[in-house]
């Protein structure tokens, strides 16, 4: 059985390609990614590439970070990890996802704690 990740990788990037009226093939051919590894993708059979990710985020509507963050692919420096990570697995709104990061930069302070540079891979408490 796939990750929980994968499949809702796989589920978000298929509903959001039938929400832009786009077929796997439309997506397959305006990305560049063969169709195969689309479908791989959606049904969750293996984990994406980066670079696969990086071909078919515009032509969905997408930050490339929503769906970093939702592969469990580490962020480049300076992409955000928080906000993709509210938006796209809790639906939060923006105010909602500013609050969060307040309340998250105020425990920070009070523990002392230092931010650290880009993201991580692997299982993470969610």
């Amino acid at each position: 059985m796939p990750p929980a990740d994968l499949v809702a990788l796989g589920e978000f990037v298929k509903q959001r390609r039938e929400e832009r009226g786009i077929s796997r093939r439309q997506l397959a051919e305006r990305s560049g990614v063969p169709y195969a590894t689309l479908q791989h993708l959606e049904v969750a059979n293996r984990e994406p590439r980066a670079d696969t990710l990086e071909k078919i985020a515009p032509l969905l509507g997408l930050r490339l970070a929503d769906l970093y963050t939702l592969a469990g692919i580490a962020l480049p420096s300076g992409l955000p990890s928080l906000a993709p990570l509210l938006r796209t697995r809790y639906g939060l709104p923006q105010d909602a996802i500013a609050e969060a990061e307040q309340h998250i930069e105020e425990l920070r302070q009070r523990y002392g704690v230092k931010p650290r540079k880009g993201g991580r891979r692997g299982n993470t408490a969610r």
